[in-house]
């Protein structure tokens, strides 16, 4: 069978045309603040409480689902699981008490805040794409396409295709929030300053990507520590060049060389791509399918000339948390039905999808009044700013701890018994 869910037109639906949900959401703004005339604050939280309680957090919830609501797993996984979350929620607070020592700690505090959202929504569009060679990959494994090494083309297809709109962003919209203006643009009295602070950021890096190198490699640790500490360590040594580059040639200068690169790429990607699929002579129409409306999705929200950046992340994020709630749905549910062991509260939820939904949209709820709510309503203050970006931080971490928690429980070619399910 060639279909990832239950038939055909789900797989159409949910997971390769989810795309224009996309689109679809964004539209929903400008209905909102263009023929209903809403302001557009209210048109943007009305839009961002949607998505976040309906797709976004509530997406969140079949990963604990799996993890931490799985008696069975749990227990047999208890020390990593619980390891990963204080860890995750620590070493970004630690970074960032670290680096706001000095006379300006507010000021420190807001460079290094804008910084660190400008990391984790790095990381966070790579774990969409991620998301995307995922579904190619299973198409290409149904499809019955040989083992011959052409995948690793059409990884750097997707990857090179799905950053370039990302680059062209970032070179061309300096700013994604109103408050990143002192870490990205600093008036000409601030400009010394700041460039010294984002020197002080790249050496912590550098530390950072080293730490983790080492835990990845030196050390004899668990699977579930060992390849992310290499790709995080891999991520934030990359950040450190970046940074020092940046810093000697100018962002515009070096952002223009990876957007060249990235195309350059792109091309000869395609190229042995294309080679590879006419030598094997048939077409695999859902796999071409779900490449071509990622990098319409990708290339066509990040290109359109909105100058909020939060609708622009909606706008490429829907599609990935409707993708992955119908997915993990129907595979929890064939996954535990199947089972004789006692997986708990997991296993019952899997079965009760309008329990799942109340529940999950609780989890929600409770995530978005804490994340959204606590900063909106108890930090107004100038005072406060240290235990606003605690919180900001805290919130940050538990995305991250999503993504990584995703980077370990779906890694199939290390878990004969999930690709097996898959």
């Amino acid at each position: 069978m060639e279909n990832i869910l239950k038939s055909a037109r789900q797989d159409w639906m949910y997971i390769i045309l989810s795309t224009v949900s996309g689109f679809l959401m964004i539209g929903f703004y400008f209905v909102l603040a263009n023929l209903i005339k809403l302001d557009e604050t209210t048109a943007f939280l009305i839009t961002l409480i949607l998505f976040s309680l309906l797709f976004d957090v509530r997406h969140f919830f079949p990963t604990y689902t799996r993890t931490f609501l799985d008696k069975e797993y749990f227990k047999a996984h208890k020390s990593w699981l619980l390891g990963s979350i204080v860890a995750i929620i620590l070493i970004p607070l630690i970074s960032y008490f670290v680096l706001i020592q000095g006379e300006a700690m507010a000021y420190n505090g807001q460079i290094v805040l804008s910084f660190a959202r400008r990391v984790t929504l790095t990381l966070g569009f790579y774990h969409l794409v991620k998301q995307n060679w995922g579904f190619i990959a299973i198409y290409k494994k149904k499809f019955n396409e040989p083992e011959d090494g052409s995948d690793r083309w059409e990884k750097l297809l997707l990857l090179s295709g799905s950053f370039i709109p990302l680059t062209y962003l970032a070179k061309t919209k300096m700013i994604w929030f109103n408050d990143e203006i002192s870490a990205f643009t600093p008036n000409s009295n601030e400009l010394a300053y700041v460039l010294e602070f984002w020197g002080k950021i790249s050496a912590y890096m550098l530390v950072l990507g080293l730490f983790f190198l080492v835990i990845g490699f030196a050390i004899n640790a668990r699977p579930q520590y060992k390849f992310v500490s290499r790709n995080l360590g891999y991520y934030f040594i990359g950040i450190f060049i970046l940074i020092k580059l940046i810093l000697v040639n100018g962002s515009d200068n070096v952002l223009y060389a990876i957007l060249i690169i990235l195309i350059v790429l792109f091309i000869f990607s395609l190229m042995l791509t294309l080679q590879k699929a006419f030598k094997f002579g048939k077409l695999n129409i859902k796999k071409w399918a779900m490449l071509l409306s990622a990098l319409v999705l990708y290339w066509g929200v990040l290109a359109l000339p909105i100058e909020n950046t939060g609708l622009m992340i909606i706008g490429i994020t829907i599609p990935h948390n409707i993708q992955y709630l119908t997915f993990v749905g129907l595979f929890n549910k064939k996954h535990y039905s199947g089972s004789t062991k006692n997986h708990g509260l997991a296993a019952v939820l899997s079965q009760k999808v309008i329990l799942f939904f109340i529940v999950s949209v609780l989890f929600s709820f409770l995530f978005e009044l804490g994340r959204t709510g606590t900063t909106l309503n108890l930090f107004t203050e100038p005072d406060a700013f240290i235990l606003k970006n605690v919180v900001a931080f805290l919130f940050l971490s538990l995305v991250l701890h999503h993504y990584y928690l995703d980077a370990v429980i779906w890694r199939v070619r290390k878990d004969e018994s999930l690709s097996k399910d898959l």
